[in-house]
């Protein structure tokens, strides 16, 4: 009892908290290696603990023991006074696992109330108390709050160069918005340059049909080269003008002041999606159709306009060769002419009424 005493001396209360006399041996381990019995058995063990700081001198197991009886047969246990603490074995798998109960009987029924486990293990014959549930509840919490600290630290440690990782992300996304910037604004360039050479285009076949047709008489020319300026001018965005003064004059303020906002607070673009960028490449195939259908109408105003020169210059040349004829000739001239100008209506690909009499006209004068 001493030594239990000393032993709850030296481990002093922790943590602000009052040991107990089995609080205080719950941290301890003994053996007796000069024990003569070894290995141990079930009649030896209980003999075993006896010289442990565990026992009590109190027990009915030491009052037993000075009767010269037996404390290890349950039933030299039973015929001792209740009320009083007894160590009985309670479970024991040879030869290196014996669990040894404390208990207290009480009457009048002579129940056995538990008090305490204790348990001798291995071959080196350690002897243990078992815990309480407030230490086993106290330990694995205060080993699970353990492995969240080093949880906790160690999350911080990955998580530590995640700010210049989103820095550099969003350095990336910046870079990435700008270039695709560039690239509409050289989108909308070329659509600009294309759509005016269209346009020089469509003039330049307007201006050689309209030379064609005043010099050879032929206004097919003109007619295709109009044409052709009516699809390039269909290609073309066309804003009603449905504003006034001022509230175009707002609008652009407007305009202005949002424009500003947005380049100085560059907003987030979502990348295009494979349907758009379908429908970005077919409008850019039409484009580039439409650019050459206006070159090849500019071509064919060309090639109508020289043709329409050489009808017109091979019909001066007709008259010309016809000699001077009487009167009763004249109608064989007017019909001489009037298959030049069919011939050079042949060659322009149109021809009309108001065409056909003027060309008489300059036939019957030249006849």
């Amino acid at each position: 009892m001493q030594q239990q005493q000393q032993l709850l001396q030296q481990q002093g209360p922790a943590a602000g908290q009052q040991l107990t006399l089995d609080d205080s041996l719950i941290y301890q381990r003994w053996n007796d290696p000069q024990y003569p019995y070894d290995p141990l058995d079930r009649t030896t063990a209980l003999q075993y603990f006896e010289f442990s700081p565990f026992y009590d001198p109190d027990s009915n197991n030491f009052a037993a023991r000075q009767r010269g009886l037996d404390p290890a047969n349950e039933q030299v246990l039973l015929q001792m006074p209740p009320n009083n603490t007894e160590f009985q074995l309670a479970q024991c798998k040879e030869p290196h696992l014996y669990v040894v109960r404390k208990q207290r009987r009480t009457p009048p029924a002579n129940k056995a109330e538990v008090m305490q486990y204790y348990y001798i293990l291995g071959p080196q014959r350690y002897t243990y108390q078992a815990p309480s549930l407030h230490a086993v509840v106290n330990a694995r919490l205060r080993r699970a709050m353990h492995h969240v600290r080093e949880g906790f630290n160690r999350f911080k440690v990955d998580i530590a160069p995640l700010p210049k990782v989103l820095r550099e992300h969003l350095r990336e996304q910046e870079a990435l918005q700008q270039r695709q910037l560039e690239r509409l604004a050289a989108m909308d360039t070329d659509e600009d340059e294309a759509a005016a050479a269209a346009a020089d285009g469509a003039a330049n076949g307007v201006a050689n049909g309209a030379a064609a047709a005043d010099k050879g008489g032929v206004e097919a020319a003109a007619a295709a080269g109009g044409a052709a300026a009516a699809a390039a001018a269909a290609k073309a965005v066309a804003v009603p003008d449905v504003l006034s003064d001022a509230e175009q004059e707002a609008w652009v303020k407007t305009d202005n002041i949002i424009m500003g906002v947005l380049r100085r607070y560059p907003q987030a673009r979502l990348p295009k999606t494979k349907a758009q960028l379908e429908e970005e490449q077919q409008a850019q195939r039409q484009r580039e159709e439409a650019a050459q259908a206006a070159a090849k109408a500019a071509a064919d105003a060309a090639a109508a306009g020289k043709a329409a020169k050489e009808a017109a210059a091979a019909a001066a040349a007709a008259a010309a060769a016809v000699p001077v004829q009487p009167a009763a000739d004249i109608g064989a001239a007017l019909a001489a002419a009037a298959a030049a100008e069919r011939a050079a209506e042949a060659a322009a690909g149109r021809g009309g009424k108001g065409k056909r009499q003027r060309s008489l006209g300059r036939a019957a004068d030249a006849a």
